[in-house]
């Protein structure tokens, strides 16, 4: 199993706790998931997020394909990082860290993703055509949209 990763880093101008406070809430995981790669949140009870928390998603890929993806906390520790994995979904293996490391006076947010893609012989072939493209359009997405919806709660502060 080849074991790929995706790495960015997008600074904020937002206090350490308040980004990690973001990201511990479930629904913003739709506003920093592009249109193109459709998700619906399964859980029929209130998310708590913490260490153990499930969630249940369902997403459509490429446009057409549905895939229903299970997605764990593995680590919680507010403010600095928490880790998700995938026991069930399209990956082979996923591990992603989301790390909030405060810096000249806000924070940077570090993705940090290590990931196997299916296929077997053909995994080089469906990473090159498939994944690949769809993982980076969507952190180059999540780059676009940090600043964006992040630095507009600073906006409306100061307004």
């Amino acid at each position: 199993m080849k074991i790929r990763t995706i790495h960015r880093e997008t600074w904020v101008n937002r206090p350490q706790n308040e980004v990690f406070d973001f990201f511990a809430n479930p629904d913003n995981l739709l506003k920093v998931t592009p249109d193109t790669i459709p998700v619906t949140v399964l859980n029929k009870e209130p998310i708590v997020m913490q260490e153990g928390t499930v969630v249940y998603l369902k997403m459509r890929l490429f446009g057409f394909m549905p895939v229903k993806w299970e997605t764990r906390i593995d680590e919680w520790s507010p403010p600095d990082y928490f880790t998700d994995t995938q026991p069930k979904g399209p990956y082979r293996y996923w591990k992603h860290t989301h790390s909030f490391v405060p810096k000249d006076g806000g924070t940077l947010i570090v993705d940090h993703v290590e990931y196997a893609v299916p296929g077997f012989f053909l995994e080089p072939l469906v990473h090159a055509l498939a994944v690949k493209r769809n993982l980076d359009h969507l952190f180059d997405y999540r780059q676009q949209q940090y600043p964006l919806l992040l630095n507009q709660t600073s906006e409306s502060e100061n307004a």
